[in-house]
Order: structure tokens, then sequence, then C-alpha cells
């Protein structure tokens, strides 16, 4: 897991590891990897700054963090990266859809859907928009809003549909998560740091 990997760093005593980390991490998974670097490493500090994926590889270009935990691979130049996990992406509906009661669905089904989804700022949505054009699927984005939190309540209240992560929806309960079948689609997460850069000790 991904806690394992940072109980298993080797040789961090002390000092100062600076970590921008997507906002839908810090909802469930970023907690319990901070629990277990401070009950490892009770000498380090921790300095977090949270935001989009665009947001976390500029502040790594410009020095102010160490490490990113983000989508890979990275879309700027000069960054390396490790895998830590990937999530399924699934088509998220309100109890009341159309499909709220089917087990599965067609990529094919997604046709005259009405879909929100968040900007095309963020990297889950440009993969997202680039897997189905490779298909020669279309989506119809109907709604488009940066707000997860709000994307989510307009999805349970509507015959709107979002293609999310389940992490992303973990605290949402008002949804229902459809498996895509035939083509699932994943989205790689893990961490990411300056290739030329000299890594601080704590972050090592």
């Amino acid at each position: 897991t991904a806690g394992e990997q940072i109980a298993n760093l080797k040789g961090v005593v002390g000092g100062t590891l600076r970590i921008g980390a997507l906002l839908t991490f810090g909802r469930g998974v970023l907690p319990a990897w901070i629990a277990t670097m401070i009950a490892a490493y009770p000498s380090i500090k921790i300095s977090l700054k949270t935001g989009t994926s665009d947001f976390i590889e500029q502040h790594l270009a410009s020095g102010s963090i160490d490490l990113g935990l983000s989508f890979i691979p990275p879309t700027a130049a000069g960054l390396c990266h490790e895998e830590l996990f990937n999530e399924e992406i699934f088509l998220v509906v309100g109890k009341e859809h159309a499909l709220a009661g089917k087990h599965e669905v067609d990529l094919e089904e997604f046709r005259g859907l009405a879909f929100g989804a968040v900007s095309q700022q963020w990297t889950a949505r440009r993969i997202v928009d680039s897997f189905l054009s490779q298909l020669g699927i279309d989506h119809r984005v109907t709604i488009e809003i940066d707000d997860l939190q709000a994307l989510l309540k307009i999805i349970s209240r509507n015959q709107v549909c979002g293609l999310l992560t389940r992490m992303v929806v973990s605290d949402y309960p008002d949804v229902r998560l459809i498996p895509i079948k035939c083509k699932p689609l994943y989205i790689k997460y893990g961490v990411i740091w300056p290739c030329d850069a000299t890594l601080r000790p704590a972050a090592k």
C-alpha cells in the first residue's frame, strides 16, 4: 500500500518534507499517509500544499515543494515519477437516474447522455476526454464546474452523469458508481519530483 511505501523510506531522521498533493487526496488517502510518516519519523516536519496537478507541477518546478502526490505520468518535462496505485473510473449517477439500476454500462451507452465534469484545466478531465476520443465516443458535457462537491450534488439531483473515481465520491453517499464494461479506464497516481533536483534529506 502507499502507507507501506512511505513507511519503507530509508534514512529519514529529521528535517522538513514539503509535499504537494491533489485536493482529492486530502479527504481519505493523505491523512493515513501522514499518520504513518509521523509515527515512523517523529522528527520530521511536514509542510503540505493541495491543489490541481498543474499547481503541483508548477511548485515542483519553482522548488517550493520537494515531492508531489499527483497523476502520473506528469505533463511537464523534467519530472520523474513512481506509481503508487491506480483507480478505476466509473459512470457516476444519482439514485433516481435512468441508469441507476444497472450493474454495468457499455461505452456506447454514453451517446446521448448529459455529463457534468470539471474543466479541462484538470488533468483527470483531459485523461478522460483523450480516452473517449481515441475510441470515437462523444460524451456531451452540459455542465462544467471545478467545485467537485457542487458537481456531485448536481449529479445526485439531476439526470446528469459523471466520470469519476471511487476516491472522489467516497464521502458522498447520494450517488451510484456503475462499472464500465469491456474497456475500463484507470487513472494512475504516484510520487513526482524534479529529475535533476537534489532532494532534501527528508524527501529521500
